[in-house]
């Protein structure tokens, strides 16, 4: 993906490099272009979620194993694609660095994995 951002206000839809479009987590019988939306990938992963229940109740408090869920692996994405450069990853996810830093902590991230080591 290129470093440039979405202005304010702008539709959901992200412009992807041709490099990134393979690893869109989008199901398999989608057809892959070069505009993804997050919220078209959360939507289809809670379609699959309640369908994979088949009349069995939801997990108890799911908004909260949801937001851990979804937490680590924006962490983990956004250090990988800054290659561990906390400040730059706090920027983008719009946290204060100590916060960012403290998330990474409790959630036991290995801030080394990401690092570009040349």
């Amino acid at each position: 993906m290129t470093d440039k951002q979405m202005p304010t206000g702008s539709s959901c839809r992200v412009v992807c490099d041709e490099r990134d479009i393979g690893n869109l987590p989008i199901m398999p019988r989608q057809k892959r272009t070069p505009t993804y939306c997050l919220s078209e990938a959360v939507d289809s992963c809670f379609k699959h979620y309640y369908d994979s229940l088949k009349g069995m109740s939801p997990a108890p408090n799911l908004y909260t194993l949801v937001l851990e869920e979804f937490e680590r692996p924006l962490l983990e994405r956004t250090l990988k694609f800054v290659g561990g450069n906390q400040l730059r990853a706090a920027e983008i996810l719009g946290l204060n660095r100590n916060t960012l830093r403290k998330k990474i902590k409790q959630l036991e991230i290995d801030v080394n994995a990401f690092t570009n080591k040349d």
